[in-house]
């Protein structure tokens, strides 16, 4: 049976109860050598700091909600030594801002139709990790 090298974990761990228990079994199952990338949503991000309990993640779908320092941490306690991280651009519109921003009652209704349709990438709220045994 071939053990898995590579493992991708793209807005899954968030939504673990134990992902500690998660990531063990996962750990236990694959190559001594395994590759797992994740990508989370980042309590520490600038979106979360400027939405406060208006950000989308706190909801019960999210569990748990990580920044770059405590999922480094669990990634260590499963035994993943070499861990590289880095925050995560989205392409996004001032318009897909604008109707968002509306949505939450930060901006008046009717603002975002006067905003451009052109995407461009933002540092929104989401990080990367890459760890290896």
């Amino acid at each position: 049976m071939h053990k898995p090298k590579l493992i991708i974990a793209v807005h899954v761990v968030d939504h673990l109860i134990d992902p500690r228990k998660f990531l063990q079994e996962l750990v236990s199952i694959s190559s001594p050598k395994v590759e797992l990338f994740i990508i989370v949503h980042d309590e520490a991000s600038l979106l979360r700091n400027i939405l406060k309990n208006r950000w989308a993640p706190f909801c019960l779908q999210h569990p748990q909600i990580f920044n770059i320092k405590s999922l480094t941490s669990l990634l260590k306690s499963v035994g993943f030594l070499k861990i590289d991280n880095c925050k995560t651009s989205n392409w996004i519109s001032p318009k897909q801002a604008g109707i968002l921003l509306e949505s939450i009652s930060i901006l008046p209704a009717g603002i975002s139709a006067l905003l451009p349709n052109v995407g461009i990438p933002i540092k929104l709220g989401n990080f990367a990790v890459s760890a290896q045994k």
